[in-house]
């Protein structure tokens, strides 16, 4: 279970990077211009961390439902995708509290 909730946090901290930080802000317009899809993706910090989290899990390989073959790979997924959102959202209000 740590090793979910550090990959949940690594998950939710590239994605919020990726798709709100100014830094990555100018890639989100090109790719808006390029391709309205991966636009989209990498603009929505909680569709992002799905795809962060699938390359995560295949490199990692962590399992939260053990004896469960590919489909536990899968249910791990979305319990970090789940705890990144939260943590995601968390980073979002906090980032919206400092500008005040």
């Amino acid at each position: 279970m740590v090793e979910a909730l550090l990959l949940s946090l690594v998950t939710a901290c590239v994605s919020f990077t990726i798709s709100e930080a100014k830094l990555f802000a100018g890639l989100r317009a090109a790719a808006h211009r390029t391709n309205r899809w991966a636009g989209e993706l990498i603009s929505c910090g909680y569709c992002l961390s799905h795809w962060v989290t699938a390359t995560l899990v295949a490199f990692c390989l962590p399992q939260l439902f053990p004896n469960q073959g590919p489909f536990g790979y899968v249910l791990t997924w979305l319990v970090i995708t789940w705890l990144a959102a939260w943590q995601w959202a968390l980073m979002c209000i906090a980032v919206k509290l400092a500008e005040k």
